[in-house]
């Protein structure tokens, strides 16, 4: 004991004075594997320190070591030792307490799945945390607020007194650059900003106050005086199920008619009655239908924000009740509801979380089919993309062939929306078969329909996706530190499985990115430029692949380097070899794709001039000309060659000419 008191101060003055969380983070974890149960629980201890400390930078935590320490902590509250086991329920705590129910509902509900005991006892614990901060018993008002932030997952029903005089006592939060929500403890004792410098009144953050359940008698009592009077109650709760539809069908043309407005302010009151009465899953289709079309409406009517715990309350139920044809389609109207309320991304986790528990597979395809759909409806920017990629690809494991014909339609729809960028990642992983049947379906899909978006729903307060957004979904990466001069220098090198490995390295990095890179090229294109004319035929054709690759994956960026490799490009036109006349083919038509017309013009008359490659080049160039309007001077440059081709002996080439020749006369005019 005598020897850590000191080591503890001294760990603590260098959190404050020295060390991040990104320094902290490896030795920690280090910490937390060793053999001694002691050192795992002092360093939890420690961890719980330096989280609550006042100083303790926010953006750093949640960056550098939010997702490692939970992750641990979670592994360490199935320890052997009591005491390694009671500190990482008290970790947890401290992380609910300080960042709330929103930043911890993964971990909770993982905790709550396998364990509700050790769930029940974090919740005490942040609990037992806030009352300590508050003063027992206590509830904090806005000239008075506690130096401990109360939880999201405390919040309190509105309508109750709790959450009236919380909407009155709203406070203005200011968040100091290093932590909000924390101020200086001593002695169990909170500090108000008057008594000392080093405590500052820092108020407790202004949040959406969330709907919850509430005890079902209290919820009884409350709705039959109110907009449920008479035997409404009653009749939901009958075993007779023409009552309980009748019950049900009352309910409806309450929410439906004049109770529509109170009913807002009574949803943890009537979501505590539809958990008990009539339930999720009453074995008569009506009403059960009738059960979720009103918590539908209820979820649609709410204000943004409000319903996330709610939404999830029936979930379970209802994901095992998507069997059931009749019951079916409304299932569909309220995950789609609860989507527009919340979005997908919050939605997904929670449902592929509960689909484990899912045995029947009709029901498990039926979720399937509308995750299909709303990514159809919604857009694919409107979820975590590659977390549904994962999904998909395990369910294509899945043995029903309904579940695996969905997964296989979810990957084609995400395919068509962002095109080539995510093949690989989809394909990664699957057997060849899987892969072969995938590829068979996106051929299917017309190059002139990848990238297209149908969007026609959108979260609330949110606009309707008119294109998908490829930088939210997969960002571009700075490639240019990792092209180092050892890969530049094996490109010039005498032997030729040099130059070929250095260009396998280059290839490797892209397609690391996933093809999708910042307009940097580390030098990567001069030297690439110098093996168009390598004396290794092969090496040539891998060039120009490899340029093809770096120009598709960089975009519109790579404008700025199509001067440096066009003319050798073109240069390949001439080549008597027939494989690298195809590909500087290709490679010139991916550059008017990805770097933009206006780049190219004056490298296109030349291609042109190669009878071989004018079907291709026209063919890739109208699309073009039609969205992107060149100036007058730009397009005078492609009158000539396009005139010639107009007197190509090959029909298709004449078609596609005057297709061109039009886009010029709109430009220039006939005279």
């Amino acid at each position: 004991a005598s020897v850590l008191v000191p080591l503890n101060q001294c760990l603590d003055s260098f959190f404050k004075h020295c060390l991040s969380w990104s320094d902290l983070n490896g030795p920690v974890q280090s910490a937390f594997k060793d053999k001694v149960p002691q050192v795992r629980k002092y360093t939890l201890d420690f961890c719980i320190r330096c989280i609550r400390d006042p100083e303790c930078n926010n953006t750093d935590l949640k960056k550098n070591a939010f997702k490692p320490l939970i992750a641990s902590c979670m592994e360490l509250s199935s320890d052997r030792d009591k005491g390694v086991r009671q500190s990482a329920l008290e970790c947890m705590a401290t992380f609910l307490l300080i960042f709330g129910d929103r930043a911890m509902y993964p971990t909770m509900a993982k905790i709550e799945n396998a364990d509700k005991k050790k769930h029940k006892m974090v919740m005490d614990l942040a609990k037992k945390m806030k009352d300590e901060a508050n003063g027992v018993g206590n509830a904090p008002d806005a000239n008075s607020q506690p130096n401990v932030p109360t939880p999201a997952v405390s919040a309190a029903e509105p309508g109750s007194k709790t959450a009236s005089s919380t909407r009155s006592k709203k406070a203005t939060v200011k968040n100091s650059p290093k932590r909000s929500l924390r101020t200086k403890q001593k002695s169990g004792s909170t500090k108000s900003g008057s008594s000392s410098k080093s405590s500052k009144v820092v108020t407790s953050a202004t949040s959406v106050p969330q709907a919850k359940l509430i005890d079902v008698e209290e919820a009884k009592e409350k709705l039959s005086t109110s907009i449920f009077p008479g035997d409404i109650i009653e009749n939901i709760q009958s075993k007779k199920w023409k009552e309980r539809v009748a019950g049900m069908d009352a309910i409806l043309a309450v929410l439906n008619g004049d109770g529509a407005e109170e009913a807002k302010s009574m949803l943890g009151p009537i979501f505590s009655l539809f958990n008990k009465s009539p339930g999720w899953k009453d074995v008569n289709f009506q009403v059960c239908s009738k059960v979720f079309e009103a918590s539908k409406l209820l979820i649609a009517s709410a204000s943004p924000g409000t319903t996330k715990s709610l939404c999830a309350v029936p979930l379970q139920d209802l994901l095992n009740k998507m069997s059931d044809r009749k019951v079916e389609p409304m299932c569909r109207e309220y995950l789609t509801t609860c989507s527009e309320a919340n979005g997908l991304k919050f939605l997904f986790p929670i449902c592929k979380e509960k689909l484990k528990k899912v045995r029947n597979p009709k029901a498990i395809a039926a979720y399937i089919g509308w995750v299909l759909t709303s990514i159809q409806e919604f857009g694919a920017g409107a979820t975590d993309v590659q977390v549904v990629i994962a999904y998909a690809k395990e369910w294509l494991g899945h043995m029903h062939k309904d579940v695996r014909a969905n997964a296989t339609n979810i990957l084609v729809e995400i395919y068509k929306q962002t095109g080539k960028v995510l093949v690989d990642k989809m394909i990664e992983g699957l057997k060849s078969s899987q892969v072969a049947e995938i590829r068979k379906q996106f051929e299917k899909i017309p190059e002139s329909e990848l990238g297209k978006i149908d969007a026609t729903r959108a979260v609330k307060g949110q606009k309707v996706s008119k294109e998908v957004k490829m930088d939210d979904i997969v960002p571009r990466v700075d490639i240019s530190g990792q092209v180092h001069d050892g890969i530049l220098s094996k490109l010039g090198d005498k032997k030729w499985q040099l130059r070929k490995e250095a260009m396998e390295e280059i290839e490797s990095i892209v397609k690391g990115a996933n093809c999708r890179i910042k307009g940097k090229d580390g030098g990567a294109f001069s030297a690439l430029k110098l093996r168009l004319s390598d004396k290794n035929k092969n090496l040539i054709i891998q060039a120009l692949k490899l340029i093809g690759l770096v120009v598709e994956a960089m975009g519109s960026g790579s404008g700025k380097y199509i001067g440096v490799v066009m003319e050798a490009i073109l240069n390949c036109f001439a080549d008597r070899k027939q494989q690298i006349r195809e590909e500087a083919i290709r490679t010139l038509i991916t550059c008017i794709k990805a770097a933009g017309l206006a780049k190219l013009v004056p490298y296109i008359p030349k291609g042109l001039e190669q009878t071989n490659a004018r079907k291709d080049i026209l063919s890739a160039l109208n699309p073009v000309l039609e969205k992107e309007k060149l100036k007058k001077s730009e397009m005078k440059e492609l009158v000539m060659p396009i005139l010639k081709c107009c007197l190509d002996r090959i029909g298709e080439v004449r078609s596609l000419s005057e297709v061109t020749l039009k886009c010029c006369v709109e430009v220039m005019g006939f005279k």
